[in-house]
């Protein structure tokens, strides 16, 4: 079984997502300001 990528990265994202939010700030898994970056921001991502 091939392991699915883990976070959210533009590399895997789909194309329509890319044109959707363009900034960079919402593809980040290291800010804690940023959607994903938090504890409860990760916990929501997986």
């Amino acid at each position: 079984m091939e392991d699915e990528p883990y976070g959210i990265e533009k590399e895997h994202a789909h194309q329509r997502a890319i044109q959707l939010v363009p900034e960079e700030f919402f593809w980040d898994c290291v800010d804690e300001l940023a959607p994903f970056g938090s504890d409860e921001g990760d916990m929501a991502l997986s």
